[in-house]
């Protein structure tokens, strides 16, 4: 995905699909090495390579910057399926 569609996801509501129960949720994301109470910025289930997934935004360590990952829509801890690692650029 290009930064734009990226950022585009931080204007609606975040659509976890199948990552929508925050418990599910929080241990997918322990899993890719982000703390339970991050704050996620968007999320959109995604097709990539003909797969499903769920793209999640979470804040970067730097300001002006956005993580993108790319989960399956299973993801747990000790499986996240991390198809896609991404850092866009805000404008």
């Amino acid at each position: 995905l290009t930064d734009q569609r990226i950022l585009a996801l931080l204007s609606g509501r975040p659509d976890f699909g199948m990552l929508s129960d925050p418990k599910r949720r929080a241990d997918c994301l322990a899993g890719l090495g982000y703390p339970a109470g991050v704050k996620v910025l968007g999320a959109q289930p995604q097709q990539f390579a003909g797969k499903p997934g769920i793209l999640i935004l979470l804040p970067d360590d730097t300001p002006n910057s956005i993580v993108a990952l790319l989960a399956a829509p299973d993801c747990t801890a000790a499986h996240t399926g991390l198809v896609s690692h991404t850092v866009a650029k805000r404008p």
